[in-house]
């Protein structure tokens, strides 16, 4: 089994995700799935494009039909910092579809930290079935999933404390 594919068996079933390659919901699923986790920092090979549902890679799509009587088999051992990265993911993201979708195209076409009017403008283009409050809670997730901890000053240490203690 290719090791890409195998990394990213193991890192379903870690996040609990049962695949089924007859059911479009879950190849859909896979798709962004996989490619958040690589924006994230999980090392795997798969490139994406901009398709109709948002990222798409043609290898991942071949790899889940190709190993589809093995797709819940893994002997992949997944490293503390992918642990740390899944377990990231599955704090800040549900399996909603329209969620997935809006996340993940807001990272593929790099407005993560662009002005909420530009990035619902643009989004709404593509995808005019994504609302405004679908796009705007997938661009504060994606910069959740996104931000890193060297990113986080004393101030804004500080700050965070500040609203966690309003009740």
């Amino acid at each position: 089994m290719d090791k890409d594919v195998n990394k990213l068996i193991a890192y379903l079933k870690y996040l609990g995700f049962r695949f089924n390659t007859s059911d479009f919901d879950s190849r859909f699923n896979v798709q962004k799935i996989a490619f958040i986790l690589k924006s994230m920092g999980i090392d795997v090979n798969y490139r994406f494009h901009l398709w109709k549902h948002s990222p798409y890679c043609t290898l991942l799509s071949d790899d889940y039909y190709k190993y589809n009587t093995h797709f819940s088999d893994s002997d992949y051992i997944i490293s503390k910092n992918e642990k740390r990265i899944l377990n990231r993911f599955s704090k800040i993201m549900d399996m909603d579809q329209k969620l997935l979708e809006s996340v993940s195209t807001i990272i593929l076409l790099d407005l993560v930290y662009s002005n909420v009017g530009v990035v619902i403008k643009k989004i709404k283009e593509i995808k005019p079935h994504l609302s405004d409050i679908e796009i705007i809670d997938g661009q504060n997730r994606a910069k959740e999933l996104l931000f890193k901890d060297e990113f986080l000053t004393e101030e804004l240490r500080n700050q965070i404390l500040e609203w966690e203690q309003i009740d």
